[in-house]
Parts: structure tokens; C-alpha cells; sequence
């Protein structure tokens, strides 16, 4: 049975992605896992789970995180997450596009925004045009307008636009668009499409990296939440990253050489964020303007 209509799988083919709506947009298991998803940002924010990582980091009570690593990892998993996978018809339609087949799984995380801060991410693919193993997938928890993406830029390349990759832009790109994603909406998304996150409200998407894998193997699988047999089959693949040893604990750096510099960054992100994406200082610091501060003077963020 298809989860994508051959409509929407058409769709996909042409532009490089489909935002498709999974039935579960009002239901109460979201509701449930949109609690268990604050719960296990709170677990990060205290420190309590540390595989997390942080792209911009500016003075504040708790730290600035962006992604929240191996969502299956036994610390944060709990039964109101598996319950809305579970339900989401997620595999099924991962499955028509990529084929049947046995599944792996390469990546998944969290990606989180704070509402107070927001959120520019570098344009980038995450695979090289006419090169693409992979599917991308993600889950919206909350209503978001978070990801940035270039329509048919998964087809083929345009100088301009790789030479505006290869300068790190953050300039928006004529073209672009940004998909209106609701809680529940599931997004398939080829990993050649030149796509960024940004993001100038509070968001939770758990995000996924499948592909078939002609070299599967079962191992032995703890079902301590009760996955179905569709997510087993992927999380039980010994090829499958579920949980991994290169990713290390998150370590705030100390000292007052630290905090100089934190203190500085969060004072250009704030007065000067009506200035280019691309200002000098931002480049130098590693930094961005302040999207919520900006949308008074721009409509483009």
C-alpha cells in the first residue's frame, strides 16, 4: 500500500521535494510527542543527555542548541515518540520513493530552534547533483517555516549559485522558497537540493537519512517502546547509526577569554541586525543578525 499518491511521488522526481500531510496533524499523539520532545530538550539544555551540538552561541541561561543528536539513543527515547512514528506512515512512504528494498538508517537528530535567538543556516546539499543514494526526510512537530530550500537545484548545478555555496552566503537566493510546514507535515526532500536552515520562531523536526541497503543485516532488537515491525526492521540493521561513537558530548568552553567573545557576539547579533547577512562582522564572528529584531525592517527573513 503507498503512503505517496503517484501525484505527489512526481512531484518529488521534479523539484527535489514533497511536503506531504501524515493524518496525524490534530491528533492526540502528537500532542503526546510534542511533550516528550520539550522534555528531551530540557534533558539537553540541563546537560543531563550532552550528544547535542550549537551553532550559535550567545549569552543566555541555557545554551543556544540547534540539534539534539541519535534521538534513539536509550536515554531520550520513550513510548509517545515510537508511538508517533509508529503511526506516521513514514517508512512506507520512504519505501516509494527510494523502492522497496531493506532500509538503513545513516542519520537522524533533532533539529531545534530557540524562539529568542532564531536560527541562519549556510546554503549547502548534502549530496552532489546526479549522485543522490540517499533520501532526507523530516517530521514537524510544531508549525514551522524553518527550511529554505531551491526548487530543481537537485537536477542540475548554476555557477552563481555554487559560487554563493562555496562563499559561505546567507544572502537569499532568487528563486528560493520556504515550505509552510505544520505539526505532523512529513517532508521528503532529495540530499542534492540546495536547501538551509532559518528560522526566527521556537521549532522541534525530528530528521531522518535513509537508504536501501543490499548488505542487511538483523541483529537482535530491545523493543523496550514498542516500535511496529516497519521501524523495527530499520533500527534492528546492524548498518543502521543508531547509536554512534564519533559523535562526542557537547563541552561548553570556560574562562574569561570565552566570554569576552560570547559577550561580544550576542551584542552584534542584536544591534546590528539590520545590516547584510554577509557584514564583516558577522563573517568574522560566527555570527548572524537577529531574525525577529530584522522582519520590522525586512520582509525577506
Amino acid at each position: 500500500m503507498r503512503f505517496l499518491t503517484h501525484k505527489e511521488w512526481n512531484y518529488f522526481k521534479k523539484f527535489g521535494y514533497v511536503l506531504i500531510e501524515s493524518g496525524l496533524e490534530s491528533s492526540q499523539v502528537l500532542l503526546d510527542a510534542q511533550k516528550s520532545f520539550k522534555k528531551i530538550l530540557a534533558q539537553a539544555e540541563s546537560g543531563e543527555y550532552p550528544y547535542f551540538r550549537v551553532y550559535d552561541d550567545y549569552l543566555s541561561k541555557v545554551v543556544n542548541i540547534a540539534g539534539i543528536e541519535m534521538p534513539f539513543h536509550s536515554d531520550i527515547l520513550d513510548k509517545r515518540m515510537a508511538a508517533l512514528l509508529n503511526s506516521s506512515s513514514l517508512i512506507t512512504g520512504v519505501k516509494d520513493i527510494v523502492g522497496e528494498g531493506r532500509l538503513k538508517l545513516d542519520l537522524s537528530r533533532y533539529h531545534t530552534t530557540r524562539e529568542d535567538f532564531g536560527h541562519i543556516g549556510n546554503w549547502h546539499r548534502d549530496a552532489d547533483v546526479g549522485n543522490s543514494m540517499y533520501l532526507q526526510v523530516s517530521m514537524f512537530l510544531f508549525d514551522e517555516q524553518g527550511l529554505e530550500l531551491m526548487p530543481m537545484s537537485h537536477i542540475e548545478k548554476d555557477k552563481v549559485v555554487e559560487e554563493k555555496i562555496k562563499q559561505r552566503s546567507s544572502d537569499r537566493i532568487e528563486g528560493s522558497i520556504y515550505p509552510k510546514c505544520k505539526a505532523g507535515n512529513i517532508l521528503f526532500f532529495d540530499p542534492a537540493i540546495l536547501h538551509r536552515g532559518i528560522c526566527n520562531s521556537f521549532r522541534g523536526n525530528i530528521h531522518f537519512r535513509f537508504s536501501l541497503d543490499n548488505n542487511y543485516e538483523h541483529l537482535e532488537f530491545k523493543n523496550i517502546v514498542e516500535f511496529n515491525q516497519d521501524w523495527i526492521d530499520v533500527l534492528s540493521n546492524k548498518n543502521s547509526i543508531i547509536v554512534s561513537p564519533r559523535l562526542k558530548k557537547y563541552v561548553q568552553p570556560t574562562g574569561v577569554l570565552y566570554f569576552l567573545k560570547k559577550s561580544l557576539k550576542t551584542f552584534v547579533h542584536y544591534v546590528f541586525f539590520f545590516l547584510p547577512y554577509n557584514f564583516f562582522l558577522f563573517r568574522k564572528l560566527h555570527v548572524h543578525p537577529n531574525l525577529k529584531l530584522r522582519k520590522f525592517f525586512y520582509k525577506d527573513v
